[in-house]
């Protein structure tokens, strides 16, 4: 199964800021990267979210509701593995 060599970090977010949540993954062949936010897959069509190709989730123009519990899966046919940090976004 694949190993998550750096998953994403606790962070505390202004609103209205940025936020890049990592997630590096090995394993053969390459992982799939996937995004949770709270149990639920986490929406690209949304124009503030973009998922690079290196798997970093990014978030721009954070929102209160952006506030959860974000889960990188990375995925092979052998197995999944799973890092989740806490996003807290603040009011100024």
């Amino acid at each position: 199964p694949p190993v998550i060599r750096q998953g994403p970090v606790n962070q505390t977010v202004a609103v209205d800021g940025t936020f890049v949540l990592s997630c590096v993954a090995t394993g053969s062949p390459v992982p799939t990267i996937l995004w949770r936010k709270d149990g639920v897959l986490v929406s690209t069509q949304d124009s503030r979210i973009k998922q690079l190709e290196n798997g970093v989730l990014q978030i721009r123009y954070a929102k209160l509701g952006d506030t959860g519990r974000y889960t990188c899966i990375a995925s092979t046919p052998s197995g999944e593995a799973t890092w989740s940090a806490y996003i807290e976004v603040q009011a100024g």
